[in-house]
This record gives structure tokens, C-alpha cells and sequence, in this order.
């Protein structure tokens, strides 16, 4: 099979590991109550509830993946500031 071809269950021969994990979060599976439902749903739940036991990294990701990731280095807007300029002779 070439990179043109079509892999035979439909998913993309370049991104096998993408195809493997897609199709593992869509299955069934069972919480640590006995609830059946998808693993993609199990992951997100468990995410929420370390988000709301405080973990900051748990937040975060929530955030990132909610609105985007912020860009590096970037700060709100202020607004004008205030500049002081003082000449000192020599």
C-alpha cells in the first residue's frame, strides 16, 4: 500500500496512531461505577472532576482545548500607560 491508497477500513494511512486511538475512544467501555458508556466520555468526565479538585494542568487543558491555546508570551491589552520622561544635564 502506497501513501495515495486508502487504508481498508477507511481511516488515513498516514496517521495510523490518530485512526487507533479514534477508534479506541469510541468504544464502549465501563466507568469504576458499572456505567457503560463511551471511553471518550470516561476520559473527559475523570478530566472534569480533577479540574474541579483543583488541578491546575487539568484546568488548563480544559481551557486550551475550549478556546484555544493563548499564544506565548501574550498579554492583554492595558490600554495607554503612563510615561515619565526626566532629562538630566550633564
Amino acid at each position: 500500500m502506497n501513501s495515495d491508497d486508502a487504508s481498508p477500513d477507511g481511516g488515513n494511512v498516514n496517521k495510523p496512531m490518530h485512526e487507533a486511538l479514534s477508534v479506541a475512544l469510541r468504544r464502549e467501555a465501563e466507568d469504576d461505577g458499572g456505567q457503560t458508556a463511551q471511553t471518550l466520555q470516561l476520559v473527559v468526565r475523570k478530566l472534569i472532576a480533577r479540574a474541579l479538585g483543583g488541578d491546575i494542568p487539568a484546568i488548563k487543558e480544559i481551557f486550551d482545548r475550549m478556546d484555544g491555546k493563548s499564544a506565548a508570551g501574550t498579554m492583554e491589552d492595558e490600554g495607554p500607560g503612563r510615561v515619565i520622561v526626566r532629562w538630566k544635564d550633564k
